[in-house]
């Protein structure tokens, strides 16, 4: 599999952190909608946005956070017009049925992409959110939400309203 060897890192960071599992309220996974286009540094051929969903789907299904709430934060969604022009996503994502010049069609197919990776039993364990990181006030605000519902999360369940892709 060509995304071993970054899910293996991936793997690796979670045991790391194995013994603070049973704190974690919430969990924020953040990652660049633009990275499509850039390969992992880790060993120079693996595409940046398909290890990350694989250690998402390692990091969602993890035995020890099956309790835990995930946010999925889509970031730079201000950058992926700039790069769509210049690498068109389909080319990664062969897979991909929409128009290679809709950023509203790949932020959906990525945030589809991301959501199908959590098998388990709970369908509103994951929160996606689609963010603009040049944005400061966007950017301030969806902090306060993410330590308000993080927070909420401590003492009213763990549960978001239930995802549909569509």
């Amino acid at each position: 599999m060509a995304h071993e060897k970054v899910s293996v890192l991936c793997i690796t960071n979670i045991v790391a952190w194995a013994y603070n599992f049973d704190k974690v309220s919430c969990i924020v996974y953040m990652t660049s909608l633009p990275e499509y286009a850039t390969l992992c540094w880790e060993d120079k051929k693996t595409n940046r946005a398909r290890a990350s969903i694989d250690c998402f789907h390692e990091i969602v299904n993890n035995r020890e956070l099956e309790k835990v709430p995930f946010i999925l934060v889509l970031n730079k969604v201000d950058m992926l017009p700039h790069v769509l022009q210049r690498c068109k996503f389909s080319s990664e994502f062969a897979e991909f049925e929409g128009s290679d010049d809709s950023c509203t069609d790949v932020i959906a197919f990525m945030k589809d992409m991301y959501m199908k990776q959590y098998t388990g039993r709970e369908p509103s364990k994951v929160l996606p959110i689609v963010l603009n990181t040049m944005d400061t006030t966007m950017m301030k605000q969806t902090l306060n939400v993410l330590v308000d519902v993080a927070t909420s999360l401590t003492t009213s369940g763990h549960s978001f309203k239930t995802y549909d892709p569509k």
